[in-house]
């Protein structure tokens, strides 16, 4: 895998740490993007974020509240 841009991980880290649930989605380059062109998904919630990698479609099936 290589190397994360840096926009990538700075949304990680602005993401965590707030109520609710948020998402961005990235493409190789660390531009936004729409989930069907995304090479990195970034999900952040009150206990923190994490950073996806993705592989092919990303389709959200369901959210939860």
């Amino acid at each position: 895998m290589s190397e994360i841009p840096k926009n990538v991980i700075d949304a990680a880290e602005y993401m965590g740490g707030y109520l609710g649930v948020s998402e961005r989605y990235f493409d190789g380059a660390g531009n936004e993007a729409k989930a069907g062109n995304a090479k990195y998904l970034v999900v952040g919630n009150y206990y923190g974020s994490a950073i996806y990698a993705v592989e092919g479609l990303v389709q959200r099936l369901r959210g939860f509240n």
